[in-house]
């Protein structure tokens, strides 16, 4: 007999709002309940890199239906990673990213993006100390915009350098795009960007 779903209880948000965790269950109240869906549910639930923990749970005694238990565990809303090297074609580097992923418990992802450090002087081994080169960039994400299963991408280059043998370049710019599909499988990409150069 098929057994169809009852209805669907989530435990263990906080921050996220119920209905982003919703609008991912691939399986409808009232239709039967299929492994497939619940397999995509749980996947889906992990892609929107909100979640550490997702463990969909079909719970209740009647045979022929059953409630859907999504219980997920958050992972923390703001990161910090700093780091920095050593290049052969860049020189000495140091690098910062700070990052909110669910602001408004929407989903949606702000990151800040910075670098410093010091290029190469000429075609020597020689580090350029007298002019360091830097960069810092925004980056905005929102899922569902504008419609079910796009992403709005807005970026801003706020300044980067980039240090060569024989020139120095400063850029500056912006980027506007929509991402479709699912990441790495059959995502399609749109977007416009405008930079300035010196």
């Amino acid at each position: 007999p098929q057994v169809r779903l009852r209805s669907v209880v989530v435990r263990g948000n906080q921050r996220t709002r119920r209905s982003v965790i919703e609008r991912e269950v691939q399986l409808t109240v009232g239709e039967p309940i299929s492994p497939e869906a619940m397999a995509r549910t749980r996947s889906r639930l992990y892609e929107l890199d909100l979640f550490g923990v997702v463990e969909p749970q079909l719970i209740g005694d009647d045979d022929r239906s059953r409630d859907l238990l999504l219980r997920v565990e958050e992972k923390r809303n703001i990161t910090l990673e700093t780091g920095g090297g050593v290049s052969t074609d860049q020189g000495v580097q140091l690098t910062g990213r700070a990052a909110h992923r669910n602001l408004g418990g929407l989903g949606q992802r702000i990151e800040a993006l910075g670098s410093i450090g010091y290029g190469w002087f000429g075609d020597e081994w020689r580090i350029a100390t007298a002019e360091p080169v830097w960069g810092a960039a925004l980056r905005y994400e929102a899922p569902y915009v504008p419609a079910r299963g796009q992403r709005l991408i807005v970026e801003g280059l706020i300044h980067e350098t980039v240090q060569q043998p024989t020139y120095r370049l400063d850029r500056s710019g912006g980027r506007v795009g929509i991402r479709a599909g699912r990441s790495g499988i059959d995502e399609i990409w749109i977007d416009y960007a405008v930079q300035v150069r010196q």
